[in-house]
């Protein structure tokens, strides 16, 4: 009996005239992900993928499919004849080789195809009789089963699943335009890339490097932390700017207590200008309401006003659990824990303004030439 993968998708059913373009989008996604020996093939059926190849490949498959955004679950299957006798025989095949021997077990049943000649609880009544005579030590529970037998008949199978692999949702990486993400080491801005992938935005990463306040272990983390955000697209830059001109500037000219807020303009003054480069819409930054100093509503809104560009904020309401919790899924949790300072916890006043205003910002800013260290920042971009 052959294998295969059933890959349901969520919200890309809603997107009725655009599905075509979301439906590809995800198959390009997945085929990213193939090994160049694969033998892998993806067929499209009824609103769902369909992952044909060998048992092996496709259970190394699975799990990473489950990362990959746009997919709602993956479920392993066997394939079975339509014929309901044939199909009858198989099923018994299998229910002797079982491994486990669980208590409870219920049968759920669709159909994409309802031609076929039996109705949904029809099969449901006529499937659980079989199995329960071939297995009369399990007991039928169709509210919390042990084992549920899922079988979905289209056109040309039917389908035995058993296992549902639950998968991210979301939107596939992709069907949505660029945005520019700031990426720190810390903990948050990486899950805030996360976030955005998930909802379909591939993105380039922007990171600020103060050498030789810090160095190349930092810089280290931040390549790693792009690795791990690079899964869940094809391609993803990585820009490191060179800070420590403006940082000491803003150190020797600025009140200290507007420090960060200052350098945090800087660093939007800068990403818009990489951002309009690549024709990206907006920036992403790891934000969290009330987190630090620095992400009051007040200093946020001054930070915000130093680009025209709009500024995505997808954790503004995360607790920091939350965002720790999402961290440790996709894996850069105990990269941002490196014991690796990023510019900003360098240069941080302990009387940091909470609650600034552009004008105050502004006033600092007069003791700055802008012009000159955006463009000198900007004229020592390094991409990796």
């Amino acid at each position: 009996m052959k294998n295969c993968l059933l890959i349901r998708y969520g919200e890309m059913s809603l997107k009725q005239r655009n599905r075509n373009l979301f439906e590809k989008r995800l198959r390009q996604n997945i085929a990213r992900i193939l090994s160049p020996s694969s033998q892998v093939t993806l067929e499209q059926s009824h609103q769902r993928l369909i992952v044909h190849g060998p048992l092996d490949q496709l259970e190394a498959l699975a799990p990473r499919l489950t990362e990959t955004p746009g997919i709602l679950s993956v479920r392993p299957a066997t394939i079975l004849p339509l014929n309901w006798e044939e199909m009858l025989a198989k099923l018994l095949e299998i229910l002797k080789k079982f491994n486990s021997d669980p208590q409870t077990f219920a049968v759920k049943t669709q159909r994409s195809d309802k031609r076929y000649f039996m109705d949904s609880s029809s099969m449901n009544i006529s499937l659980g009789e079989f199995i329960k005579n071939e297995k009369p030590q399990w007991t039928v529970h169709l509210k919390k089963p042990d084992l549920l037998l899922r079988f979905l008949v289209t056109p040309k199978n039917i389908y035995l699943s058993t296992t549902d692999l639950q998968g991210i949702g979301g939107l596939p990486v992709g069907t949505a335009n660029y945005l520019a993400l700031l990426l720190s080491g810390g903990i948050d801005s990486p899950v805030a890339g996360y976030c955005m992938q998930k909802r379909g935005v591939p993105i380039l990463a922007i990171h600020f490097h103060s050498f030789p306040y810090t160095g190349p272990q930092s810089l280290n983390k931040v390549k790693d932390l792009r690795h791990m955000l690079g899964n869940y697209q094809k391609h993803l830059p990585l820009y490191i700017v060179h800070f420590t001109d403006i940082q000491e500037a803003i150190k020797k000219f600025c009140k200290p207590k507007y420090g960060i807020i200052l350098a945090r303009r800087m660093m939007m003054r800068i990403s818009e200008n990489i951002a309009k480069q690549r024709r990206c819409l907006g920036l992403i930054t790891g934000d969290s309401l009330g987190q630090v100093s620095s992400q009051t509503l007040e200093n946020m809104n001054v930070i915000g006003s130093a680009t025209t560009l709009p500024i995505y904020r997808p954790l503004i309401s995360y607790d920091k659990q939350d965002i720790i919790t999402i961290a440790k899924k996709i894996n850069t949790f105990r990269i941002s824990n490196r014991p690796f300072e990023d510019c900003c916890s360098l240069f941080i006043d302990k009387e940091t303004k909470t609650r600034s205003t552009i004008k105050s910002a502004e006033q600092q800013e007069k003791s700055l030439n802008i012009d000159e260290l955006v463009e000198e920042a900007c004229q020592n971009i390094e991409i990796f």
